[in-house]
Protein backbone atom coordinates (compact mmCIF):
# COMPACT_ATOMS: atom_id res chain seq x y z
CA UNK A 1 0.00 0.00 0.00
CA UNK A 2 2.75 2.54 0.66
CA UNK A 3 4.12 1.86 -2.82
CA UNK A 4 0.79 2.66 -4.50
CA UNK A 5 0.24 5.66 -2.22
CA UNK A 6 3.66 7.14 -2.94
CA UNK A 7 3.30 6.47 -6.66
CA UNK A 8 -0.08 8.15 -7.07
CA UNK A 9 0.13 10.99 -4.57
CA UNK A 10 3.77 11.72 -3.78
CA UNK A 11 3.12 15.16 -2.36
CA UNK A 12 0.61 13.88 0.19
CA UNK A 13 2.91 10.97 1.03
CA UNK A 14 5.74 13.43 1.74
CA UNK A 15 3.52 15.41 4.07
CA UNK A 16 2.67 12.21 5.95
CA UNK A 17 6.34 11.35 6.40
CA UNK A 18 6.95 8.75 3.70
CA UNK A 19 10.40 8.72 2.11
CA UNK A 20 9.22 9.19 -1.45
CA UNK A 21 12.70 9.37 -2.98
CA UNK A 22 13.47 5.80 -1.92
CA UNK A 23 10.13 4.53 -3.22
CA UNK A 24 10.60 6.39 -6.51
CA UNK A 25 14.11 5.02 -6.85
CA UNK A 26 12.86 1.48 -6.17
CA UNK A 27 10.13 1.92 -8.79
CA UNK A 28 12.48 3.23 -11.48
CA UNK A 29 15.18 0.65 -10.71
CA UNK A 30 12.61 -2.15 -10.93
CA UNK A 31 11.32 -0.83 -14.24
CA UNK A 32 14.80 -0.36 -15.63
CA UNK A 33 16.07 -3.82 -14.72
CA UNK A 34 12.81 -5.54 -15.70
CA UNK A 35 12.51 -3.83 -19.07
CA UNK A 36 16.19 -4.39 -19.86
CA UNK A 37 15.92 -8.11 -19.24
CA UNK A 38 12.60 -8.36 -21.06
CA UNK A 39 13.87 -6.59 -24.17
CA UNK A 40 16.94 -8.83 -24.23
CA UNK A 41 14.86 -11.95 -23.73
CA UNK A 42 11.76 -11.53 -25.91
CA UNK A 43 12.39 -8.36 -27.91
CA UNK A 44 11.12 -4.80 -27.91
CA UNK A 45 7.70 -5.39 -29.47
CA UNK A 46 6.43 -8.08 -27.05
CA UNK A 47 7.90 -6.15 -24.12
CA UNK A 48 5.91 -3.08 -25.13
CA UNK A 49 2.81 -5.23 -25.61
CA UNK A 50 3.16 -6.85 -22.19
CA UNK A 51 3.72 -3.49 -20.47
CA UNK A 52 1.05 -1.36 -22.10
CA UNK A 53 -1.77 -3.42 -23.60
CA UNK A 54 -2.87 -5.56 -20.59
CA UNK A 55 -2.67 -2.58 -18.23
CA UNK A 56 -4.71 -0.44 -20.62
CA UNK A 57 -7.32 -3.18 -21.03
CA UNK A 58 -7.59 -3.67 -17.28
CA UNK A 59 -7.93 0.03 -16.48
CA UNK A 60 -10.63 0.38 -19.13
CA UNK A 61 -12.55 -2.48 -17.53
CA UNK A 62 -12.35 -1.66 -13.82
CA UNK A 63 -12.07 1.54 -11.81
CA UNK A 64 -10.09 0.45 -8.77
CA UNK A 65 -6.34 0.00 -9.11
CA UNK A 66 -6.50 -2.93 -6.68
CA UNK A 67 -8.52 -4.89 -9.24
CA UNK A 68 -6.61 -3.59 -12.26
CA UNK A 69 -3.29 -5.17 -11.21
CA UNK A 70 -4.41 -8.83 -11.10
CA UNK A 71 -6.62 -8.33 -14.15
CA UNK A 72 -3.68 -6.93 -16.13
CA UNK A 73 -1.54 -9.90 -15.10
CA UNK A 74 -4.32 -12.25 -16.18
CA UNK A 75 -4.60 -10.50 -19.56
CA UNK A 76 -0.82 -10.65 -20.06
CA UNK A 77 -0.57 -14.35 -19.21
CA UNK A 78 -3.57 -15.21 -21.39
CA UNK A 79 -2.26 -13.07 -24.27
CA UNK A 80 1.21 -14.60 -24.10
CA UNK A 81 -0.17 -18.12 -23.91
CA UNK A 82 -2.57 -17.53 -26.78
CA UNK A 83 0.16 -15.87 -28.85
CA UNK A 84 2.60 -18.76 -28.42
CA UNK A 85 -0.17 -21.26 -29.07
CA UNK A 86 -1.10 -19.53 -32.33
CA UNK A 87 2.52 -19.43 -33.48
CA UNK A 88 3.09 -23.11 -32.95
CA UNK A 89 -0.37 -24.52 -33.78
CA UNK A 90 -1.59 -22.45 -36.72
CA UNK A 91 0.78 -23.93 -39.33
CA UNK A 92 -0.61 -27.39 -38.55
CA UNK A 93 -4.20 -26.18 -38.68
CA UNK A 94 -3.54 -24.55 -42.04
CA UNK A 95 -2.06 -27.78 -43.36
CA UNK A 96 1.51 -26.60 -43.96
CA UNK A 97 3.82 -27.31 -41.00
CA UNK A 98 6.68 -25.49 -42.76
CA UNK A 99 5.04 -22.07 -42.29
CA UNK A 100 6.85 -19.85 -39.83
CA UNK A 101 4.93 -17.10 -38.08
CA UNK A 102 6.81 -14.41 -36.14
CA UNK A 103 6.32 -14.85 -32.42
CA UNK A 104 6.52 -11.20 -31.32
CA UNK A 105 3.78 -9.73 -33.53
CA UNK A 106 1.54 -12.73 -32.86
CA UNK A 107 1.82 -12.13 -29.11
CA UNK A 108 1.03 -8.44 -29.64
CA UNK A 109 -2.04 -9.42 -31.66
CA UNK A 110 -3.16 -11.85 -28.96
CA UNK A 111 -2.74 -9.19 -26.26
CA UNK A 112 -4.61 -6.67 -28.41
CA UNK A 113 -7.56 -9.06 -28.56
CA UNK A 114 -8.13 -8.23 -24.89
CA UNK A 115 -7.88 -4.50 -25.51
CA UNK A 116 -10.29 -4.18 -28.44
CA UNK A 117 -13.55 -5.14 -26.67
CA UNK A 118 -12.72 -2.96 -23.67
CA UNK A 119 -11.91 0.04 -25.82
CA UNK A 120 -15.14 -0.39 -27.78
CA UNK A 121 -17.11 -0.69 -24.55
CA UNK A 122 -15.26 2.24 -23.01
CA UNK A 123 -16.29 4.37 -25.96
CA UNK A 124 -19.95 3.72 -25.21
CA UNK A 125 -19.46 3.30 -21.46
CA UNK A 126 -21.45 0.07 -21.22
CA UNK A 127 -19.04 -1.87 -18.98
CA UNK A 128 -18.58 0.97 -16.49
CA UNK A 129 -22.33 1.58 -16.42
CA UNK A 130 -22.83 -2.10 -15.60
CA UNK A 131 -20.34 -1.99 -12.72
CA UNK A 132 -21.74 1.32 -11.45
CA UNK A 133 -25.24 -0.15 -11.54
CA UNK A 134 -24.09 -3.21 -9.58
CA UNK A 135 -22.31 -1.03 -7.05
CA UNK A 136 -25.36 1.23 -6.68
CA UNK A 137 -27.58 -1.84 -6.21
CA UNK A 138 -25.43 -2.99 -3.28
CA UNK A 139 -25.64 0.37 -1.48
CA UNK A 140 -28.42 0.71 1.07
CA UNK A 141 -30.19 4.00 0.49
CA UNK A 142 -31.84 5.96 3.24
CA UNK A 143 -35.59 6.34 2.84
CA UNK A 144 -36.63 9.54 1.17
CA UNK A 145 -38.41 12.22 3.13
CA UNK A 146 -41.28 12.63 0.64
Amino acid sequence: KPFIFVTYDGEMARTLGYHTRWWDMALYATFGVGISFAVRTVGALPTFAFLIVPAAAATLLVRRIVWAFPLAVLFAVAGGTLGYYLVFAMPYYLGDPDLNYPTGPTIVLACALFLLPQSACAACGCVRKFFEYRQAANVIHAPSSK
